[in-house]
Order: structure tokens, then C-alpha cells, then sequence
């Protein structure tokens, strides 16, 4: 097994290893093709993550991939960011699965999304809705972050 140490963070069998959280293979795999900044953004949180996990949920789509999500109520629009990779959507993991309707988990995946942004001076527009804390007013795709 092949190790060697990057910036203080662990790589090993093609995991990036952060505070005992890593992405796994699925993860890796639903960033390939995302714009470099969201990767940034993405590496980081996982990074500033003390109490939950997450996992890369949805990174780059097809579009019919995005078509299949529209009929089934999962997506809203054929014109998704996804498409582009401008888009990714980040889930918690607790207790061994993915914890889809934690609040607090995704407040802290958003404030740490928005930290690294702001620290790389990429703009960022967060899912949830506004009294989450989020951007947006009548939708809440709380694991949803795109460029803006």
C-alpha cells in the first residue's frame, strides 16, 4: 500500500484522510469533471469536519441523468449547474448512512463551505433556504452548493 504525506493530510489507497473523516472512492468519483474552485471549497470542509462525515453526494450530471431527477420531483430545473459542474451536493454521514434531514450538519458543511470560499475569493450560493441560513427563499436543497 503506497502512503506519502501532503500537506499534513494523509493519502492512502486513494483517500484523502482529514481529521479521521476521508473520501472515499465514491466520493472522488463525483468530483471528477467539478470546477477546480468547488473541489477547493470541498477539500477544505472535509478538512474543518470535527463532528460529522460527509459524502459527495452528486457532483457533475448528464443530462439525462438530470432529466430522470426532474420527473421524479428530486430536481427542479433541465438547466441545473450540475450539468456544468458548477454544482455539487455534500450529505452528512452519521451512524453509518447518509442523514438527510440534520439541520445542525448541514450548517456546519455550509459555514465551512463558506469559509473556504471566502478564503479563495470564490463566490458561492448555499441551497437551503433563508431561515436556514441558506440563499435561497422558497427551496430547500440544503446539500446543494453551486458557483454563483
Amino acid at each position: 500500500m503506497a502512503r506519502r504525506i501532503v500537506d499534513n493530510r494523509q493519502i492512502s489507497s486513494g483517500k484523502l484522510i482529514m481529521n479521521n473523516f476521508y473520501f472515499g472512492p465514491d466520493s472522488f468519483r463525483e468530483l471528477e469533471g467539478v470546477d477546480p474552485r468547488l473541489v477547493v471549497c470541498v477539500a477544505g470542509t472535509l478538512l474543518d469536519m470535527n463532528q460529522y462525515d460527509i459524502s459527495v453526494f452528486d457532483g457533475i450530471r448528464t443530462f439525462k441523468e438530470q432529466k430522470k431527477l426532474v420527473r421524479a420531483g428530486n430536481s427542479w430545473t433541465l438547466a441545473s449547474k450540475h450539468l456544468k459542474g458548477q454544482a455539487v451536493d455534500l450529505v452528512p454521514y452519521i451512524d453509518g448512512r447518509l442523514s438527510w434531514d440534520n439541520m445542525d450538519a448541514f450548517k456546519e458543511i455550509a459555514a465551512a463551505m463558506r469559509r473556504h470560499a471566502t478564503r479563495h475569493r470564490i463566490k458561492i450560493i448555499w441551497g437551503a433556504q433563508k431561515r436556514y441560513g441558506g440563499d435561497w427563499l422558497t427551496v430547500n436543497d440544503a446539500a446543494h452548493f453551486e458557483l454563483a
